[in-house]
């Protein structure tokens, strides 16, 4: 129905089937004499999220990181999916909340674009910050070309892959970003951001 009313391409439609995919909770199994046919539209879904995830110039930043949720979770990426479904409704700047796995501190990462990086500091409970800031050490940006075909397996490349296929480049900053290395401002334990942001929303 979305692509008969001409939806298809709008960010949002998108960020909603991506939701349906990748839902945030648990939802009831599809009747068993309706699977074939909710199987069939989350296939045909996901041709179109990443078809709008590759075409150059069609959507802002805020609008690019729900096509990028939406193709993640249609894609069966699911907890890739839901770890970046908080970051694209945070919108710019992006927002990530992590616990410390090693001292237990309540870290708040921001990040508004890739030329100013992403830092964290530890927050109290009123999110008052209660540290310095600590940057990212950005991962280094890959290499790489998308392949509806052979699409990249790792999550990074394959994100990196539909940024560089779509025009996006300050996303790719974004990316290195948030799969670079984060260090507790409070004990300075390493850590990997992305992996901790999927930890917070996957448990």
């Amino acid at each position: 129905m979305g692509v008969a009313q001409g939806l298809a391409s709008q960010a949002l439609f998108l960020f909603d089937l991506g939701r349906v995919a990748a839902p945030l909770g648990v939802l009831e199994p599809v009747p068993e004499d309706l699977r074939a046919d909710f199987e069939a539209a989350l296939e045909e879904a996901r041709v179109i999220a990443l078809e709008a995830a590759t075409a150059p110039g069609r959507y802002d930043a805020d609008e690019y990181a729900h096509v990028l949720y939406a193709a993640a979770g249609l894609s069966g990426r699911t907890r890739l999916a839901v770890g970046w479904c908080f970051l694209s409704m945070s919108g710019m700047p992006y927002e990530a909340e992590v616990e410390c796995q090693h001292c237990g501190a309540y870290l708040l990462g921001t990040i508004s674009d890739s030329e100013e990086g992403m830092v964290f500091e530890a927050v109290d409970a009123r999110v008052r910050p209660i540290s310095e800031e600590s940057p990212v050490q950005p991962r280094e940006a890959p290499e790489v070309r998308w392949d509806a075909r052979h699409p990249p397996e790792g999550d990074f490349e394959w994100l990196a892959a539909l940024c560089l296929a779509a025009g996006q480049d300050a996303f790719i900053g974004i990316l290195c970003n948030l799969y670079g290395t984060g260090t507790c401002p409070v004990c300075e334990a390493p850590f990997l951001v992305m992996n901790e942001i999927e930890r917070s929303h996957t448990r």
